[in-house]
This record gives structure tokens, sequence and C-alpha cells, in this order.
């Protein structure tokens, strides 16, 4: 019974495969990182155009005001002057008509030895000029008004550029950040996917020989568990000692024993699984042997020569169920 239970927690080591890695889990975790950060970068670029947007518009709208204020500023330049010369002339007409000579500008009284008569048209020519000076520092004021308000609509619209502009900078400083985080993480997960692409490759290759064939690992199994045959009446002769790794003239002892539980000790033996021969090779295998054709192909004295080199190069851990039953390692 013990022997059941050894050869079955043998059988089942053998075939149990290596805990998983936490690689998968880190890479997982890289890719997840990337997305997020992936997420952000566009959320950040959506923000960058929404305030490019912002600044040109506020950066239009300046403009335009600057505009309004330079032509408003224009217009109470003309106001003022023409207020000026509308008092320059009633100036000069009212010393014009005082001391009766020929008026400069307004249509004043060709008599002008009457003193009333002067001094009637003085009093109307300047009712009228002072309406006309009046109306135009009525319009000055209400364009200095509006020129003001346009002026500080102006510079509000400045700031809101420079704000905007200042927050388009930012914007574009963290998408910068953001971007230099996605490629350091890019190339962390590069690393773990080649470190993880390295370890299924080496894990490949530590066991590089086919699973048993024809039921013989049930039968070593058997052997095993079997109860030993009752002692022959005569005693037989001491047989030569097997050594442990024999040559390649004489593939016996435990050589036959794993090529009974890999093939049923068939040297011509092809499934279709993929692996060759008594001792199942793989084509890649055999090939990094240094040995030609295909394993089931060759001669057994060449299998025996590649199994043993085989075992001694890479251990008994090649063929891992059979090694495992038969106690090899």
């Amino acid at each position: 019974m013990a022997g059941i239970t050894v050869a079955v927690v043998l059988f089942g080591a053998s075939l149990a495969g290596p805990a998983p890695s936490a690689g998968a889990d880190q890479i997982g975790a890289t890719q997840d990182q990337i997305t997020v950060l992936q997420t952000q970068i566009q959320a950040g670029a959506s923000r960058v155009h929404q305030f490019t947007m912002a600044f040109d518009q506020a950066n239009l709208n300046a403009t335009t005001l600057a505009q309004q204020v330079s032509a408003d500023q224009a217009q109470i330049g003309q106001l003022q002057g023409q207020a000026a010369g509308s008092e320059a002339i009633l100036r000069e007409d009212a010393l014009l008509s005082y001391t009766g000579a020929a008026s400069s500008g307004l249509d004043a009284p060709t008599d002008s030895t009457d003193p009333s008569v002067r001094a009637e048209y003085l009093q109307v020519a300047s009712g009228d000029i002072n309406d006309a000076v009046d109306q135009f520092r009525t319009d000055e004021l209400q364009l200095t008004s509006a020129e003001s308000d346009l002026a500080k609509q102006e510079q509000a619209s400045r700031t809101a550029a420079t704000d905007a502009a200042d927050a388009s900078q930012q914007a574009l400083d963290l998408a910068s950040t953001e971007q230099a985080q996605l490629d350091q993480l890019q190339g962390h997960l590069n690393e773990l996917v080649a470190a993880a692409a390295n370890a299924a490759q080496q894990a490949s290759e530590a066991v590089t020989q086919g699973l048993p064939v024809n039921n013989g690992l049930l039968d070593v199994v058997r052997q095993i568990i079997s109860p030993p045959d009752p002692p022959a009446l005569t005693v037989a002769p001491a047989l030569p000692a097997t050594p442990a790794s024999p040559g390649y003239s004489d593939a016996g002892g435990v050589w036959l024993q794993l090529r009974e539980c890999e093939s049923g000790d068939n040297y011509a033996e092809n499934t279709g699984n993929g692996f060759y021969g008594a001792y199942q090779f793989s084509e890649p295998t055999w090939s990094n042997l240094g040995y030609p054709g295909r394993p089931d192909l060759e001669p057994p004295q060449l299998q025996d020569q590649a199994a043993v080199k085989l075992e001694s190069e890479s251990g008994w851990g090649q063929w891992p169920a059979c090694s495992a039953a038969l106690g090899l390692h």
C-alpha cells in the first residue's frame, strides 16, 4: 500500500505544473496603469483644445474692443477739435463785432456802426455757439464713458486670454508629464512581457520530451506495487551489476526501464503526438543534441546514445513522469 502512495505522489508531482508567477499579475497591473494614463492624456488633450479655443475667442474680443476704443478716441478728438474751433470762432466774431471789423466766419450784420445791432447779433451768435459747444461736450462725455467701458472690457478680455493661455500651458505640462509616465510604464511592460516570454521559453526547454505512451507508466507503477515473486528453489548464478550510466552498446538497466515507461521499449514509436522513438524525443531536442533525421527512424544504438547524452547535459528531469516513477533524480 505504501508503494501505491509513493508512486501516485511521485506521478502527481511530476505532472504538476509550476506555480503561476507574479509576472502575469505585474503585466496586468501595468496594463491597467497604462490604460488609466491614456485616458488622462486624452482628457488633457481635450482640455488643451478647450483652453486654446477660449484663448482665441478672448484674444479676438480684446482685439475688436481695442479697435472700438481707438475709433471712439478718434471721434472724441474730432469733437474736441470742433468744440475748440467753435469757441475760437465765437471769440473772434465777438471781438470783430465789437470793434466794427469784418466777421471771419459768421453771418454778421453789414451795418457795424449800430452798437445795438452788433450786441443783438453777438448774443444770438453766442447762444448758437454755446449750444453747439454744449452738445459737443455732451457727446464727448458719452464717448468718454463708452471708451472707459470698452477699455475695461478689453482689459477683461486680455486677462481672460492670459488665463486661458496659462491654463493651456499647465494642461500641456501635465500631458507631457503623463506622457513620460506612459513611456516609462510601456517600457516596463515590454520588460515584463520579455521576461515572461523568456521564463516560458526556459520552462518549455526544461521538459522537452513527451509523456509516456502505450501505458508504459502504468506498467512501471504496477511493477512497483506488485508483490515480489516467490523465491526459486534453486539459486541462480549472480548476474553482473548494470552500470548506472551504460555505454552505447548496452542500454539496459535504468535505460530499459525508462524506455519501457516512455514507449513500451519501442524504438520506432510515433503516435503522432510530436515525440518520437523509445525515449520520446522531441525533434528540436534531437537536433540540438546534434543528431540527424528523426529519432524513430534512427537505429536503437543512436537513440540510446542520444538519451545518455541528454541525461548528462540536462538530467533526468527531461523525462519527468517516468523519472519520478522510477525514482531517478
